[in-house]
């Protein structure tokens, strides 16, 4: 028994000696370091060293010379337009920290993708025992044929985290996919910019789990996807500022991670809301339930009893706030997400419409909102998501007159939403889209939609979604670049 014993631990001590010759402390803890071993494949004659194929359904992949750079890939390829599973290529397994930051990016290039689903890349976590635990999915591939495009996501580990892997693979699909150049590092040290192709009519990417009971397992029922845009201000534009919106608008469901969205959220200075209405009625979603915060234009133009005179959606149950906001706040549960919808304007008695700053910036959170939001945050378990108008980090305007007005209020606010367990706070005010992390809570800037693109500091659009599952909400930013037609991805993939 103690020869036995004895044995056991020789063996897990030469397991780990053999890891950190490819993986040393230091490397793991140093945000420069690719974690990936031979990341282009460079090495290896048929089969990239460090990398195995795995057959499935008689499809296995194959080395190739077409490359993005170097002189090797890898290609997985289903022919004829029957959709079908393939094979992959699985990298050897890569120590990992639990609840840990990470980057992960890889290019890739398709010819004929098509079918259900398109070629995707996905980073899958173990626990110390090798077990698997979850799966994420970068932002699929387009669908035709495109040359090389880069993916990127930055993802947090889960709380049992001990190694992870990647693979590639067409899962109900067909064409032929090269990819090349895998690198995953800690988040410090951010990857090149992703300039990337969007994938309309994508159904939901399936959850795959490798190995030798492969199955797939679809979003639950209880997800769903949610769809954010900022500053539009039709008012300003004529015609335009209607026909320009309505197009983006258009755009919520082919630019969806998902292909579907079940609630859309504008982010105030919707000026005019009749207006903004006009264009969603004329738009392609005009049957999905929307949102409507108020923003300080909203209040300039006077558009705050034609939101209070509004009929809120009643597809998902509304808990309103105390009595004076008068429709303006809100939370709505839309599957497992529950969203706060704040009146950052409500002087917490009756007025909705109040500057405690003067003007028409400086946002102020009062006691009797905070109080609200607080208690209506510990009512649910569901994923959190809050959205006000100002933000609370702004970055190139509006700084120091929006919700940072009061520096002592708004880090009461997030150290609130912090302790509530909130994954992301929406904003937008600035017309600069962006994605912050402050403590443990995302804060995204909604950025501009509509015409809004020809006079505001952002010369391009935003739509901002968030994907839900029991275990993780996916929030991804798509940034015209120039058009919808390929736009800049990034996606943050937030545990619990």
């Amino acid at each position: 028994m103690i020869q036995s014993k004895n044995m056991t631990m020789i063996t897990i001590a030469l397991a780990i000696c053999s890891l950190l010759l490819i993986y040393p402390v230091s490397a793991l803890t140093d945000p420069n370091t690719n974690l990936v071993v031979n990341p282009s494949f460079e090495s290896g004659i048929s089969i990239p060293l460090n990398w195995t194929f795995i057959s499935l359904n008689g499809n296995t992949p194959i080395g190739d010379d077409v490359s993005y750079s170097g002189s090797k890939s890898i290609k997985i390829s289903i022919s004829g337009t029957t959709d079908h599973k393939s094979g992959y290529p699985q990298s050897d397994l890569i120590p990992a920290e639990s609840l840990t930051n990470y980057t992960v990016s890889v290019w890739g290039k398709t010819e004929n993708a098509g079918g259900t689903n398109t070629p995707a890349i996905r980073v899958v976590e173990l626990d110390a025992n090798k077990n698997w635990m979850s799966q994420t999915n970068l932002p699929v591939f387009g669908r035709g044929t495109n040359d090389w495009e880069q993916r990127i996501m930055y993802f947090q580990t889960g709380s049992n985290t001990a190694y992870m892997y990647i693979y590639a693979n067409i899962w109900d699909g067909y064409g032929t996919f090269w990819m090349d150049d895998v690198v995953l590092r800690l988040k410090d040290t951010p990857i090149s910019t992703p300039v990337v192709t969007a994938t309309p009519n994508v159904t939901t990417t399936p959850v795959v789990i490798p190995g030798p009971a492969v199955t797939a397992t679809p979003t639950p029922a209880s997800g769903s996807t949610i769809a954010y845009l900022g500053d539009a201000r039709p008012s300003k534009f004529s015609k335009k500022g209607i026909t320009d919106l309505t197009a983006d608008m258009n755009q919520i469901i082919p630019q969806s991670p998902t292909g579907k969205v079940d609630a859309i959220f504008m982010v105030g200075d919707m000026d005019h809301v009749s207006q903004t209405v006009k264009a969603y009625k004329a738009s392609n979603v005009n049957t999905i339930p929307i949102y409507f915060v108020v923003g300080n234009h909203e209040i300039d133009n006077g558009d705050m009893g034609y939101l209070r005179s509004m009929s809120l959606p009643t597809t998902f149950k509304i808990n309103p706030a105390p009595k004076g906001t008068e429709k303006t706040a809100y939370s709505v549960d839309v599957g497992n997400v529950h969203v706060v919808n704040m009146n950052i304007y409500w002087d917490g008695k009756n007025n909705d419409a109040y500057w405690k700053y003067g003007g028409s910036d400086g946002g102020w959170i009062a006691p009797q909102l905070y109080n609200w939001v607080k208690s209506d945050l510990s009512s649910t378990s569901s994923w959190k998501v809050v959205i006000g108008h100002e933000p609370l980090y702004p970055k190139k305007r509006h700084v120091g007159d929006s919700l940072d007005a009061d520096k002592a209020n708004r880090d009461n606010f997030e150290k609130m939403l912090v302790s509530q367990g909130v994954s992301i706070f929406v904003g937008a005010h600035t017309h600069y889209a962006s994605v912050n992390l402050h403590d443990t809570v995302y804060h995204v800037d909604a950025g501009i939609s509509g015409a809004k693109t020809v006079d505001g500091e952002d010369p391009y659009a935003s739509i901002t979604y968030t994907v839900s599952t029991p275990n993780s909400l996916i929030l991804t930013w798509k940034h015209e670049n120039p058009t919808w037609n390929n736009p800049k991805i990034t996606t943050y993939t937030i545990r619990k």
